[in-house]
């Protein structure tokens, strides 16, 4: 199965993140919110906030692609929902309390 990030997989529009923002469910984390709807689709979609006191653009920008990585190789669990991932903060490990807190909901990888 190829494992690739494709646009359709892009969550994008101020109205689609607006109604997941609203509309979804919650996981809670220390560093991290994740909120999840149902998009009506077979196709899952990812959404990524992450704040300028994240970091500087290289910080962000590795956030982002380690974020877009682990769901790339997890997207068959997500079929049909739209995801979006904001940053609270990071510190050490929050990449490690980011797939834990993603397992625990969806299950383990």
């Amino acid at each position: 199965m190829r494992q690739d990030f494709k646009k359709i997989n892009r969550l994008s529009g101020s109205e689609r993140f607006r109604s997941v923002l609203k509309n979804g469910k919650i996981i809670s984390a220390a560093s991290a919110k994740i909120y999840f709807a149902d998009n009506g689709i077979n196709t899952p979609r990812l959404g990524i906030i992450v704040p300028a006191k994240a970091g500087n653009a290289v910080t962000r920008n590795k956030i982002k692609r380690q974020i877009r990585e682990f769901f790339r190789k997890n997207k068959d669990r997500y079929s049909g929902l739209d995801i979006i991932v904001r940053i609270n903060s990071v510190k050490n490990g929050w990449l490690a309390e980011f797939k834990g807190a993603m397992g625990k909901r969806f299950g383990e990888r």
